[in-house]
């Protein structure tokens, strides 16, 4: 008899009772979750105790459950040792685990970090909104990861520089988000010395609103300058202002500059560094997109640009978008913007004066 043709299986609050039910179905091979698109999650408000043993089985028992997500859940310490047998065990075949907001014990997290580096199959994991603790997020950095998210997880000075050692090292770490942590300079000055470093694998680095400052630009330059692996930066809702920005723009302006993707939502610059903007955009031959939006660079700015973008037309596609007002979920900020060869996008709310103004570009 065929596996059930199911999707998504999602549990919350107000289906709690039906959990019960479909775990011993989840958990026979064959009669499980669509190979095309299986994913387990489980919702906002769940209770704990539904989180045991049966369930947990099911990651070693179904062979065709690659995503596991929980929200907003007390995730208690048994459940945890539960998981981490599971994923020790060479049948578990999940290939990407998602907790956020859920209450975990420090020492839980270093338990899993251990158990994820006997996994040979989980490559992703994403967390929200915990307690990692230094020494926590350290064993998670170690992990045979290539996609780690720690967002929102009051990550500190002391965890970057756990995190520069092991990205000196881990050769397969190759998408980092840091997004929402109050790192400050010292901690983005921590991560640029890696990032420097030949060995470094990082193609995709998430710094949103990590507080940081025009203090750590000359870093972020130098980092830019020496790597020629990083492919995309989000540097959105970070102070960097007209003088961090300009150090940037600098960096890119060497033709061997291998960025595509650069963000810099709402990072407080002016028209002041629209010079070297458009100096970049004339020099640089890798970037297909940059993220202008939230930031005041007014009609002046657009002035400036303009014959930079008519001359980068004459090579490629110049295409400008209109900033979309979503917020994107952890793993689309993971992944970054979708780019293609030949097509530069610039993301930019510009008002509509300056949008009629800039109509030649279409």
């Amino acid at each position: 008899m065929p596996y059930l043709p199911l999707a998504h299986v999602s549990f919350s609050r107000a289906e709690v009772s039906c959990i019960l039910i479909p775990t011993p179905i989840l958990r026979r091979r064959h009669h499980a979750l669509s190979p095309v698109d299986p994913k387990l999650k489980f919702g906002r408000c769940l209770h704990p105790s539904m989180l045991n043993e049966d369930l947990i089985q099911v990651l070693i028992e179904n062979r065709y459950l690659r995503y596991l997500e929980i929200q907003v859940t007390e995730v208690r310490c048994e459940a945890m040792e539960f998981l981490c047998t599971a994923l020790k065990s060479p049948r578990c075949y999940l290939q990407c685990l998602r907790l956020e907001d859920c209450s975990v014990t420090p020492k839980c997290w270093v338990d899993l970090a251990r158990d994820l580096g006997s996994n040979k199959h989980l490559k992703t994991l994403m967390l929200r909104s915990s307690c990692l603790e230094t020494f926590g997020a350290y064993c998670l950095s170690v992990a045979q990861l290539e996609k780690l998210v720690l967002e929102n997880c009051d990550l500190t000075l002391l965890t970057c520089k756990s995190l520069t050692s092991s990205l000196k090292s881990n050769g397969m770490l190759t998408h980092l988000s840091l997004a929402e942590n109050a790192l400050k300079d010292e901690g983005a000055k921590q991560l640029c010395s890696a990032l420097q470093h030949p060995a470094c694998p990082l193609q995709r680095l998430v710094l949103r609103n990590c507080a940081l400052t025009s203090d750590c630009c000359q870093d972020l330059a130098s980092a830019l300058d020496k790597n020629k692996n990083l492919r995309s930066l989000d540097l959105g809702f970070n102070s960097l202002k007209d003088d961090g920005v300009n150090l940037l723009f600098e960096a890119l302006t060497k033709p061997k500059s291998g960025l595509q993707i650069l963000e810099l939502e709402k990072c407080l610059f002016t028209s002041v560094c629209c010079q070297t903007m458009a100096s970049m955009l004339l020099h640089n031959q890798s970037l297909r997109y940059l993220d202008v939006s939230k930031n005041d660079i007014g009609h002046r700015g657009i002035v400036l640009l303009r014959e930079a973008f008519q001359q980068r037309k004459w090579k490629e596609k110049v295409v400008l978008e209109t900033k979309q007002n979503y917020a994107p979920n952890m793993m689309t900020r993971l992944e970054g913007p979708v780019v293609k060869n030949k097509i530069l996008r610039i993301v930019q709310d510009w008002s509509a004066d300056c949008w009629d103004e800039a109509r030649w570009i279409e």
